[in-house]
């Protein structure tokens, strides 16, 4: 399997120092974790094709992202995030399905991972098994991340060290990126300009008309019998205002034009 990331860094000085780095909780609470992806070289989909919805994390060959590696226990649950491409994003979540273990591409001259200072008898690589638990109906954008930079998600380690590919995430951290799955659609369908979306906790999609539409209406989803959403609500009486609005007008209009001709008869 090949993960993963892109900070290899096999000049620091740490290699055969395995030293853990300060836990962010107590040894007996467990620990959340986000791993980097680009998908093109493996995604979330590629990981729940896998058997058993199991594959190892494989390729890490970054001193820190490795520590982290050595922390993790099984049961702990990962946001599975898509680099280095058009929408980077939190897309998933997976689990730590077994302890750290040697990397053996680390070993193996033939792939690109390969570590010629690495020892299979005093191993300097590892890597971990992970389980695909399922994909966010509405993935957590950097972009949206990024505006609680100096607010909620201050001290979130993607936007402090965006390259390291294995990080901790606290358990605050966690609930909060979670909070965020409805926001972004849902403020988009508030705003006639941005088109339609359907985002709601009680339906299994999420419609989204083409951002070029000049066109508002009800979601699929709502068309389909779904209970009405708060995009759909909001939508809809803007459409009945902007109706009202407009037969308003009109009949004025049509009141004046009468009141001239009756003028120009006299």
């Amino acid at each position: 399997m090949a993960r993963k990331g892109k900070e290899q860094d096999q000049t620091n000085k740490e290699a055969d120092q395995i030293s853990l780095p300060p836990n962010q909780s107590s040894s007996h609470n467990k620990k959340f974790w986000l791993l980097k992806s680009e998908p093109d070289e493996y995604s979330i989909d590629d990981l729940a094709s896998q058997p058993d919805k199991i594959g190892f994390w494989d390729g890490i060959r970054n001193f820190q992202a490795r520590n982290f590696i050595l922390r993790m226990s099984a049961g702990e649950q990962i946001f599975f995030y898509h680099s280095s491409c058009k929408t980077p994003a939190i897309v998933g979540i997976a689990s730590v399905a077994s302890p750290a273990r040697p990397d053996p591409t680390a070993l193996d001259p033939a792939h690109k991972y390969f570590d010629a200072g690495s020892d299979a008898k005093k191993p300097r690589w590892f890597g971990v098994d992970i389980k695909f638990e399922k994909k966010l109906e509405n993935s957590i954008t950097l972009e949206l991340l990024k505006t609680f930079r100096d607010s909620e998600l201050s001290d979130l380690l993607l936007l402090r060290n965006p390259r390291l590919s294995v990080q901790e995430v606290s358990k605050r951290d966690w609930d909060f990126i979670l909070s965020l799955q409805c926001q972004q659609p849902c403020a988009d369908a508030l705003s006639p300009m941005k088109g339609a979306t359907a985002c709601t906790s009680t339906s299994k999609k999420r419609i989204r008309q083409p951002e070029a539409s000049s066109s508002v209406g009800l979601s699929d989803a709502a068309k389909e019998g779904d209970p009405p959403t708060l995009a759909s609500k909001n939508l809809g009486s803007a459409i009945r205002e902007s109706s009202e609005r407009s037969e308003s007008a009109s009949r004025q209009r049509m009141s004046k034009r009468t009141a001239n001709n009756k003028r120009a008869a006299r």
